[in-house]
């Protein structure tokens, strides 16, 4: 887990700081070899740490919201509105950029915030407006936020539970399932401290509880 400057690692009793990358790495899953740190993404191969140059990124304007490494081996990037396309995508050699304003006819900006792959092996993203959907070859809207909430929203995160639940949120948590939609007040929690609505993250552990991270530390969802 980490904040904006920090990573640390929690083992049910204390955390710990992780301070140098090369600790960073080794207390992350072997088995993806691309981090985003400090505005940069890296390649962990032959033992070494190799920075991937992203487009725009260097642009002090454009901000790297999410990324992503799905299950073909391509890493995905999303961006904000200043970056001036949405998507982004690295199959190892070649970035294929995906202007998500003009695929969906400005119904959908170029700031996406979320990114996960689905357990049928759909990619999501979240917006401002709703959760867009990329099959592989084709973009379609998965749930417009406003039509199925009665109200604009926009989600940071997105996450899929073992369940097949999709989780998403800003001013409050929504789990969403074929059928409907179910809202969970985080306001509830004002003891424990979740005065921020604002969601980042999300955690599902071993025996099935919901975490969340949010700007006032991590909770569980009851």
């Amino acid at each position: 887990m980490g904040d904006t400057n920090t990573l640390y690692k929690y083992n049910g009793i204390t955390l710990e700081k992780i301070n140098k990358f090369e600790e960073l790495y080794k207390n992350l899953d072997s088995s993806r070899n691309y981090y985003y740190l400090n505005r940069k993404i890296f390649q962990y191969k032959d033992n070494g740490f190799k920075e991937i140059d992203v487009p725009l990124i260097s642009d002090d304007h454009c901000t790297v919201n999410q990324v992503l490494l799905d299950s073909k081996g391509q890493f995905w990037v999303s961006m904000d509105d200043y970056c001036l396309k949405g998507v982004t995508k690295y199959d190892g050699s070649n970035w294929t950029d995906y202007v998500t304003r003009d695929i969906f006819n400005n119904d959908v900006g170029n700031s996406i915030y979320g990114i996960i792959e689905s357990k049928n092996g759909k990619i999501l993203f979240s917006t401002g407006t709703s959760i867009i959907k990329y099959d592989g070859k084709n973009w379609s809207v998965f749930l417009d936020f406003s039509s199925k909430l009665g109200k604009p929203t926009i989600s940071y995160g997105l996450f899929e539970d073992s369940k097949g639940n999709i989780w998403f949120g800003y001013d409050n948590l929504y789990k969403y399932n074929v059928s409907k939609i179910q809202e969970i007040d985080i306001a509830q929690y004002p003891k424990q401290g979740v005065y921020s609505r604002l969601i980042n993250t999300y955690f599902e552990d071993s025996k099935g509880n919901l975490w969340i991270g949010t700007g006032d530390g991590i909770f569980k969802v009851k």
